[in-house]
Order: C-alpha cells, then structure tokens, then sequence
C-alpha cells in the first residue's frame, strides 16, 4: 500500500497503518524522492537555458517553490518505534478520568511537534537550492543529501517529541473500529524571497511615518521662523518683503488659519496699492471669522480707493445689523432721523428728516423700500388720521446709501370737547353778550334760532351780543383737521328792557344776572 500523507489536510497519525505498511511505504518513497530528483533536473535546465532573459529566472524560481511545495511523506519518519503496545494504551486510558481530553491534548501535541520539526529545515533547504546557481550532478547531490537530512532528523525528533500516549490512543480508536488519526500536517513556512514582497512595503511605510513626522516638524520649524521674519518685515514697513514671507508661511496649515498674519498680509497689499489682493486675503479671513470687523473695514477701504459703489453698498448692507457698526460707521451714510417718532396720536403730525450734510433723502409712502429713484424729501410731511408708514434713505454725493430708516404712525382723531358758553339759561337786560370758549385745534359754530350748528353756521369769534327777546343759543365745536363735532351746546335768554319787570316778577340787573327767579348762570 503506498500511503501518502498530504500536509494541507489532515493532522492525525494511524499507528497500525504506519506499522504494518513501513517498508512499502519506503520503497514508495525512493520512488518520490527519485521522480523529485528528476524534476528539479529538469527545471534546472530549464534555469540554464533561460538564464539570458531577465523575466526567465522568476519563472524558474517560481516553479522551483511549486516543486518544493510537494507532499512531505509521512512514511520519511519511523512512528512505530516510538508507540507503546495496545495493552499500555489500553491501561493506560482506564487511569484517566477523561479519555477524550486526553486523547485530543495528544494528538495536537504531535502535530506542533511535527510542524516545528519539519518547517525549518525544509525551509533551509529550499533556500539553499534556489540560491544555488549550479546545474547537473551537484544540483542532484545537493537535493538528496538534504532531503535524506530531513527524514533523518524529522525521524530522530519524533522519537523524543511524542509520548507513548498519543500511539496508545491511536491504537485504541482502531481497536473501538473508530477512525485512527491522519498523519500530522507538516505545513512549511514561506522562505524569505516570499516573505519579503510584505516585510519591503512594511518598512517603506514605516519610513514614510518617519519622514512624514520630520517634515511636520521641519514645516512648523519653517513657518514659525518665516511668520516672525515677514512680521519684522512689516513693523518695518517693508511690505513687499514681508509679502515675501507672508506667503511661504500661509501655505502651511498653521498660516492658513493665522487671521493676524493674514490681516498684516492683506494691509501690506493695500498699502502697496494691490487693492484686489487685498480684498482677497480680507475675505480669505472672513471665511475663517466670520465676524471679524477689520476684515470687513478692510474690504470698505479697499472698495472705496476703487470707488467700487456697488459693492461698498453690499458689504455695508451686509454687515449693517451684525454688530458691527464701529467698524462699518466711517463709511456708512447716516439714515435719516425722524422728528416724530413712530406712534400712535389723535392729531395730526408734521414730520421732518434730517441726515449728514451734503446727502439727498428719498422716500415712500406706500412701505415699499426707496432708492434714488423714489420721490426726493424736501419738506414736512403731514401724517393725517389713519396709519401710515414712511420708509427713508440717505445718499451722499459719491451715491453710498444708508440704511433704510422706516417710521410708522397712527393717527386716530378724539372727538373735540364742547365748547363753553359764559352765561347760563335766564332773564337779562338789554346789551347782555355771551362769549364762548373755543377747543385746541377746533372752530366754534353757533345759531340762535335753535337749529344745529355747522360749518356752514355762523363762525364764533367774538362776544356774542344777545338781542332783545327770546333767544335760543347753539353752539358746536368741530376739529380742523378731522372734521369731527363735539356735542352742541344749546341756551334760552330772554332779554327785556333795563327796570322793566318779568311777568313771573323777577328783576334783573345790568350786568345780566338774575336777582330773583329760577334760571341759572351756570355754563351749562
């Protein structure tokens, strides 16, 4: 039976088996080792002969390793010597308490032993005869001497590494007709030449950590002392050689984000009258602080040394409500001020505006925004009853605007108070006059034959001077502006001759009073 045991598959070793089938088994293996002879032969040859490409000898090194790749025999190593007798195993099982651990603990102990065994010196060996560059005899003396050194010595470690235990168990798994253990894996490790194509990439990347770290280190060392030089550079007032430095140390990351390098380097522009430079720096720091004012005063005065109207009016637009007003006020238009404040009133109001000297103020009426081309603001508008919304702007001459200024206002007119009469209902004597009091803001109508009084009655303006007879007084307040009444006011005067008596026996005196009867001289 020629048994062979391929080192990829299976792990255990049959004792009975190895036992009975030794000596066919060396036999096959001369058989192995000779058609192995013939092979590396062959592909030496086929070395020699293409020795004179450059690609040929890869291809030679790699079919070697498939042939050193081979199944290591197991028959090269004698295991019969090494196990005890089935009598010994069996004894020997019944005094463990667990047979199946015992068994297990055994079987990886042999393969270990095997694989550290066989690994190394196949592994020597395979290097040794790639390296080789000889052909012919020696080749082939070479591979035999090392493979019989192999078997020898796999044979010899064998015997001191596996413990009786291990056969003892193999035999009693044949005799309980359970299936016996497989020859142990022999698996080799990769050679060096194999190895290399990882350990070559390991050590470049950790080269790369290296030289990563030192240039870091370089680039900090770099940008610090190149920052403090472009600094000394400024405070010298040579901007273009601290634009010099600048530069070399904004293209690190640490200068990239440095605002007061940045803010230095854009003021260097502009100083050197590189205003579009400098608007791009400012900027590049805007990205960076969003809130930083003198990134956006600096965009200001870039912008109106280019009399860039437009987009001076955007940044302060921009900008106008972000807190920012120190920064954004020396180049900001003042909105213009009401002299009424928004509100609610119940007259009539008469606004004003006022702005800096020299600008033109713009506005609506209808809330909408104004611009130049709204109506121009000359004098006081009058806000009458209702509500109303005035929305202003300034422009100075150069055509920068303020912000829009808007005003809202409520008028809601009261009703005026009545008027007040001077004399009460009663009897007077003839050249008896009655005056009126007149409401803020309201004219004074009057009748005197009882009807209700308006504006188109007779207008009060002084004394009025009652009749002889019987007169029915009417008076009425109404509001200039809104047109609204107060409540009428109404009186009864019966006026007689100076001493004649009433029919109801009263007198009366010349200063109109009542002496005796029932009337009152009260207003009402």
């Amino acid at each position: 039976m020629d048994k062979k045991v391929n080192h990829n598959k299976d792990t255990g070793v049959d004792a009975d088996n190895i036992s009975d089938s030794a000596g066919v088994e060396k036999n096959s293996n001369s058989e192995e080792l000779e058609t192995e002879k013939n092979d590396y032969g062959e592909h030496n040859a086929e070395k020699t002969a293409s020795s004179q490409s450059g690609n040929a000898e890869k291809t030679v090194i790699i079919n070697s390793t498939k042939i050193m790749n081979k199944t290591v025999e197991a028959n090269d190593f004698d295991y019969t010597k090494h196990f005890k007798t089935t009598a010994e195993i069996r004894n020997q099982s019944e005094n463990t308490e667990d047979s199946s651990e015992y068994e297990e603990d055994i079987n990886k102990q042999i393969e270990q032993s095997l694989k550290k065994l066989t690994e190394d010196e196949v592994l020597l060996s395979r290097e040794e005869y790639l390296s080789n560059e000889d052909t012919g005899a020696d080749t082939d003396k070479r591979y035999q001497q090392n493979t019989s050194d192999i078997a020898e010595k796999n044979s010899n470690n064998v015997a001191h590494s596996n413990s009786g235990k291990s056969a003892d168990t193999n035999l009693k798994n044949t005799e309980q007709g359970k299936p016996t253990g497989k020859s142990p894996e022999t698996s080799v490790k990769k050679p060096f030449y194999k190895n290399i194509k990882f350990i070559i990439p390991a050590i470049a990347a950790l080269a790369g950590v290296v030289v990563l770290i030192i240039v870091i280190n370089l680039n900090n060392n770099s940008y610090n002392s190149t920052y403090k030089k472009g600094e000394q550079a400024y405070a010298n007032g040579e901007y273009e050689k601290a634009l010099e430095y600048y530069l070399k140390a904004s293209n690190s990351n640490d200068g990239k984000r440095n605002t007061d390098m940045l803010l230095h380097m854009a003021d260097a522009y502009f100083r050197l009258e590189k205003y579009d430079d400098s608007i791009a720096v400012y900027n590049q720091v805007l990205n960076i602080d969003e809130k930083n004012g003198k990134a956006v005063a600096g965009l200001l005065e870039n912008y109106t040394k280019k009399k860039d109207i437009d987009n001076i009016n955007a940044v302060l637009r921009k900008y106008e409500n972000s807190g920012m007003d120190e920064y954004i006020a020396p180049y900001d238009v003042t909105a213009p001020k009401a002299s009424v404040d928004s509100g609610s009133y119940d007259d009539s109001q008469s606004v004003k505006f006022t702005s800096d000297d020299g600008t033109t103020i713009y506005y609506t009426l209808d809330g909408n925004d104004p611009s130049d081309k709204s109506k121009i603001y000359t004098r006081p508008i009058t806000v009458n009853e209702g509500y109303t919304v005035i929305s202003v702007v300034a422009y100075n001459s150069e055509g920068v605007r303020s912000k829009i200024a808007t005003y809202e206002y409520n008028i809601d007119y009261m009703i005026p108070d009545a008027p007040s009469v001077s004399l009460g209902d009663g009897k007077y004597v003839s050249g008896t006059s009655v005056s009126i009091s007149v409401p803020e803001g309201s004219t004074v109508y009057y009748t005197t034959d009882g009807s209700d009084p308006t504006k188109d009655s007779t207008k009060y303006e002084k004394e009025i001077s009652l009749p002889m007879g019987h007169t029915k007084l009417s008076v009425v307040a109404i509001n200039d502006k809104s047109g609204k009444s107060s409540d009428i006011v109404r009186r009864e005067y019966d006026i007689v001759a100076y001493g004649q008596n009433a029919s109801d026996n009263s007198t009366v005196n010349t200063n109109g009073q009542n002496v005796t009867g029932n009337q009152s001289t009260s207003n009402n």
